[in-house]
């Protein structure tokens, strides 16, 4: 199994350009699976016609999917923790960009080292049929099993982080996507932020 951080793609002519993973999602993939996009565009592109031909352009290439995409005022970025920084506390707070939500009470959906659905699908769709259908029982304590949680606000804190993927000298590798659900926990569009993270376990840390 690969434990070392994904190579990142650079602009022509350019040095290096780091930033939070912008990147078009291909089905069923987590964000180490998923193509890398890092352009540093200066300026900002304002044309939306030329943001359409660049995003088909790169769906094209990429072999994802371009059906369904979200254009907003901006895109999601997760700005906290940097992409393939290395995070040794807890709590630990995820925070991001909110964007341009596409309608008024769309929220968002983090995932932990997991896959994320495809646009249309409902996040409930992790839920056992057993657990939808019973009052008594938690949907939402279910997805955080699941390292699932749904946010109306562009942050989320974790108390804790499960184990996974170790690399070594108890670090770990990880990764964090954020996608848009509407207020039924349908995911709208492809609009989404991702970048991998190295957790340092502590002592007692378990």
């Amino acid at each position: 199994m690969n434990t070392k951080p994904d190579e990142r793609a650079y602009p022509p002519g350019g040095g290096a350009v780091r930033q939070d993973l912008q990147a078009r999602e291909c089905d069923g993939m987590t964000a180490r699976q998923q193509t890398d996009i890092h352009w540093n565009v200066r300026p900002v592109i304002r044309a939306s016609a030329l943001a359409l031909a660049l995003a088909v352009a790169a769906g094209v290439l990429t072999g994802c999917r371009v059906t369904g995409l979200v254009f907003t005022g901006g895109q999601i970025r997760i700005t906290s923790p940097g992409a393939s920084s290395t995070v040794s506390e807890l709590p630990m707070k995820i925070t991001w960009t909110a964007g341009s939500l596409a309608r008024p009470g769309d929220q968002f959906a983090v995932f932990l080292d997991q896959p994320t659905i495809r646009p249309g699908q409902n996040v409930l769709k992790l839920v056992p049929e057993s657990c939808r259908n019973l009052p008594t029982c938690s949907r939402e304590q279910f997805l955080k099993q699941v390292k699932v949680w749904i946010t109306k606000s562009p942050a989320l804190v974790l108390d804790s982080i499960p184990r996974a993927n170790p690399i070594g000298n108890d670090r770990e590798y990880h990764s964090v996507t954020v996608v848009v659900v509407d207020k039924s926990l349908k995911r709208v569009g492809e609009q989404f932020a991702s970048i991998d993270f190295i957790y340092q376990r502590g002592v007692i840390d378990f």
